[in-house]
């Protein structure tokens, strides 16, 4: 038998006691890893040049680091959160799972803030549209006409097929 990248990763989402694992796993390791990052930041004695270097304001490398921490937690969320993890039972893993998250990207905002970029809901608030509001407003009416339609077609025909 052959193993592909896909039928391992299928493997692994279907296999129940491997995702227990990664869920317990993964955010130890986030833990330590954010852990790290906040002694390099207080480090004043060992390698104050290289950290300085690596954290300051708008350094590549640090931005480096937050995609990193974003793509590490994305893929957090899926193990620690699924339907067949901890997460789904227990309140306190679920929540802090997005917690990481969002702390992730805010480090992201921080960035592009301290690098005088403007942050991303600026960008996106002043971005030139090539569509109307109302166009926008219709297309998303229509949208949700559609959805609403054919999920509530889809619920009729399974209630009322034998």
């Amino acid at each position: 038998m052959t193993y592909t990248l896909k039928s391992m990763f299928v493997s692994f989402l279907n296999n129940l006691e491997q995702k227990m694992r990664a869920a317990f796993i993964l955010p130890a390791i986030g833990c330590s890893v954010t852990f790290l990052i906040i002694v390099a930041h207080f480090d004043s004695k060992y390698f104050p040049d290289v950290w300085r270097e690596i954290f300051q304001d708008g350094s590549r490398s640090e931005l480096y680091i937050i995609y990193a921490l974003i793509a590490f937690w994305i893929a957090g969320l899926y193990i620690c959160t699924g339907i067949h993890s901890v997460g789904y039972v227990q309140a306190n893993v679920f929540f802090s799972s997005w917690a990481a998250f969002a702390t992730s990207l805010m480090g992201l905002k921080l960035w592009r803030e301290s690098a005088g970029l403007p942050s991303l809901f600026q960008k996106l608030a002043n971005h030139t549209r090539m569509t109307s509001k109302s166009s926008q407003i219709s297309f998303l009416f229509v949208c949700t006409i559609n959805f609403s339609f054919h999920t509530s077609t889809l619920t009729f025909f399974k209630i009322t097929s034998p």
